[in-house]
């Protein structure tokens, strides 16, 4: 049987009643599937009042995910509550939902953020210590209500994009604890967006070595760029997968780091540098464009990469055999 359904705090709404908190979830096993993919009408009818809802992202696997606040139909702090307790139990009894997308607040280890308004994505104390989620998405919103937690007990995650403004060490911890177990499975990475990347977090990118897309962006590291460049460059060496890499922004030392790792990676097709120094060359990524044989698309932006180019006895030849027409270009 399944554990109590999640307290509301309101029982005059009644909204639990209109839910099935007694099935236990169908999707045990390979190819099962579960009940309540048959069932997302009713759920949706509260969900929809929470600010959430329940798609089918694909035969038998939900996606959890946040919609916009005015679409919902409710909005205080009781909701809040409400919400966070029926997140959760979703989270910890349903594993057929493998995807989650959800705007909140981050975990800063603060304990007055503590329970009432908790997304926790670790199963119950009684579960096991881990919980699958296939594709995860967080967008940072310092006004929402809801706190996500538990992000460093996530496996078996295959894209993760996080967009965030300043985050604290404890939600940084968690991330680096999330790449790190899942540097096997995870296929694509996009964190965007940040003040300023954790060092922690960039070191433990040289572990993805299943990543086939990886794109990081800072808005304030375009003084000093990024603070441990040579973790992106031993995961462009090393990586026999990795085929896209977007990194901003990339500093003119870091250039001949990204260039030396560009000349033995086996697989990158697709590479884009925001240069802030709009004043000098990249000359150190031309003699690694000579040598690398399966970069098909490049482009440099904040920089003056077109002339560039045409300073370089072999530019043109190289813009014709590695750059298609228009993507290289200035700007941001």
């Amino acid at each position: 049987m399944q554990d109590e359904a999640p307290n509301s705090g309101a029982p005059d709404d009644g909204w639990e009643r209109q839910l099935d908190f007694e099935r236990a979830c169908g999707a045990d096993g390979p190819q099962q599937r579960c009940w309540l993919s048959s069932d997302l009408t009713a759920w949706n009818q509260v969900m929809h009042g929470f600010a959430f809802e329940l798609v089918e992202a694909k035969p038998g696997s939900l996606r959890l995910q946040s919609i916009p606040r005015g679409k919902a139909e409710r909005d205080s702090a009781a909701a809040a509550r409400e919400a966070s307790s029926l997140l959760s139990w979703i989270l910890g009894h349903h594993r057929c939902v493998e995807e989650l997308a959800v705007t909140c607040t981050v975990h800063t280890g603060d304990r007055s953020e503590e329970a009432p308004c908790s997304i926790r994505l670790r199963p119950l104390p009684a579960r096991d210590a881990w919980r699958s989620i296939r594709r995860l998405e967080i967008e940072e919103r310092p006004s929402a209500a809801l706190v996500l937690r538990d992000v460093d007990a996530v496996i078996g995650v295959e894209t993760l994009k996080i967009n965030a403004r300043a985050i604290k060490p404890e939600f940084a911890a968690e991330i680096e604890a999330l790449l790190r177990r899942n540097s096997s499975s995870i296929k694509a990475v996009d964190i965007s967006d940040m003040n300023r990347l954790p060092r922690s977090v960039i070191k433990a990118l040289d572990c993805l070595n299943n990543c086939e897309s990886l794109a990081i962006s800072s808005l304030i590291d375009f003084v000093r760029g990024l603070p441990d460049m040579n973790s992106v460059a031993q995961l462009v060496q090393t990586s026999k997968v990795l085929k896209e890499l977007s990194v901003d922004p990339v500093m003119d030392e870091q250039i001949s780091v990204t260039a030396e790792a560009l000349k033995t990676n086996p697989a990158l097709t697709k590479l884009t540098l925001f240069i802030p120094d709009s004043t000098i060359p990249p000359r150190a990524l031309f003699p690694a464009l000579e040598i690398n044989t399966t970069l098909k698309e490049l482009r440099l932006t904040g920089c003056c990469s077109m002339d560039a180019l045409k300073w370089t006895s072999f530019g043109i030849r190289i813009a014709k055999e590695h750059v298609p027409s228009g993507a290289v270009h200035r700007g941001r």
